[in-house]
């Protein structure tokens, strides 16, 4: 199976995992922790979406994807066509919610940013994610709303998006 390997700007698809450490040794943007956490986790790599988080917060990972695909345009050609035919693929201009107006309870303060934990269905495997926010003068239950309707409306039945509660939903000042 071969892998494509993106990590922020860099990206090829490389027909075995044994070269995937050596190929990210050579763009000399990690450190030597994170080259150990990546080297853990390349026996584990599997088909589909694989993401080795290389932080605790979670923000900062390596994309892996297990695929059949040969060479790197027709893996990027073949997945332009899959997000398509899906109907994920949006115009930049549709990519975040609008901000609205909380009548209800209103935020002195403006803008907040808003974390909301969900999963999607990648390959019949749940995995999980967190869509970050930033909405003004927005309440946690109308940013909740506003969030979970964006996800469903993207990813539609693959979404599951938890009930409201403290664990599922936070904020942070901007």
């Amino acid at each position: 199976m071969a892998f494509y390997i993106r990590y922020y700007e860099n990206e090829v698809l490389l027909q075995k995992s044994e070269e995937i450490l050596p190929y990210l040794q050579s763009i000399n943007k990690l450190t030597p922790e994170e080259l150990d956490i990546i080297d853990k986790r390349i026996g584990k790599l599997r088909s589909g979406t694989n993401r080795i988080y290389l932080d605790a917060a979670k923000k900062r990972y390596l994309l892996a994807i297990g695929t059949t695909q040969t060479s790197i345009e027709d893996f990027q050609k073949n997945s332009k066509v899959a997000r398509q035919q899906s109907g994920t693929e949006q115009p930049a201009a549709n990519a975040a919610p609008a901000a609205e107006i909380d009548k209800a309870e209103p935020v002195k303060d403006g803008w907040k940013i808003y974390h909301l934990d969900f999963t999607l269905i990648e390959n019949e495997q749940p995995v999980p994610y967190t869509f970050k926010a930033k909405l003004k003068n927005a309440s946690l239950e109308s940013a909740y709303n506003r969030m979970k309707d964006y996800l469903l409306e993207k990813h539609g039945g693959t979404c599951l998006v938890p009930e409201i509660s403290e664990d599922a939903i936070w904020c942070e000042n901007e």
